[in-house]
């Protein structure tokens, strides 16, 4: 089993913004791009900052190798509820944004093909938290697993 960087590549996107922040390497705080409002709901404990729902995501080939192979994501911290998708089927989450958390991607793997993964990061609940979270991947992820280097710097 071979555990690398996962954090290279990403691409970054808020819920009414229908643009990208572009490639990032996370750990990036997807919140960062809105503007501060001082009348939000959430006050001083998000900086300001409003929330909302924000999508990561991010390509890479499956070589065929990897057929009888598992591979994994290990994620250290996406705030707040996750859902993590792979090639657009549900394939794990974590309803905390502060634990460590794995997801198996062996059932939905395309082989011998580009596999896209995206992370849905809901940070739209009001009160957010008691002090300022971030937003989105702000921890590293890992890949467990074959050598799972990402397929290109393409957009999904």
């Amino acid at each position: 089993m071979i555990r690398q960087s996962f954090n290279q590549g990403w691409r970054v996107r808020g819920e009414h913004d229908a643009g990208s922040v572009g490639l990032v390497t996370v750990p990036y705080d997807a919140m960062l791009f809105e503007a501060r409002d001082p009348k939000t709901r959430n006050g001083h404990n998000t900086g300001y900052f409003p929330g909302g729902v924000y999508r990561c995501s991010k390509t890479f080939r499956a070589a065929e190798e990897w057929r009888d192979r598992s591979v994994a994501l290990e994620f250290e911290g996406v705030y707040a509820r996750s859902e993590v998708f792979l090639n657009g089927r549900l394939v794990g989450g974590r309803p905390s944004g502060y634990a460590i958390f794995q997801v198996a991607l062996d059932e939905f793997l395309e082989y011998g093909a580009d596999n896209l993964v995206e992370v849905v990061a809901h940070n739209d609940r009001v009160p957010s938290s008691r002090w300022y979270s971030g937003s989105g991947i702000y921890r590293a992820v890992h890949s467990s697993g074959p050598d799972t280097k990402p397929a290109t710097s393409r957009s999904p």
